[in-house]
């Protein structure tokens, strides 16, 4: 893998989860369910953690690069 800088903002392209990557191994989600908001920490030890964060920071992967700020609004509807 390429050096990254963290944290790392990534997002699905239904707008429906959002993600802040601090490290290669720990992230943080926030869902969105309904009118709900779900937040999840991640802090991957197994092999499909730790891919599924490597899949989120891959360019070409379904994860889109958002900047800091529209993750950090979204934490403010928590």
């Amino acid at each position: 893998m390429k050096d990254i800088k963290f944290p790392q903002y990534r997002k699905y392209s239904n707008d429906l989860s959002y993600f802040k990557i601090i490290s290669a191994n720990e992230m943080i989600e926030v869902r969105r369910v309904g009118k709900k908001l779900i937040i999840t920490e991640l802090l991957a030890s197994q092999l499909p953690e730790l891919n599924y964060i490597n899949d989120l920071l891959n360019e070409e992967g379904r994860a889109l690069t958002i900047e800091a700020d529209e993750f950090e609004v979204l934490l403010k509807e928590l």
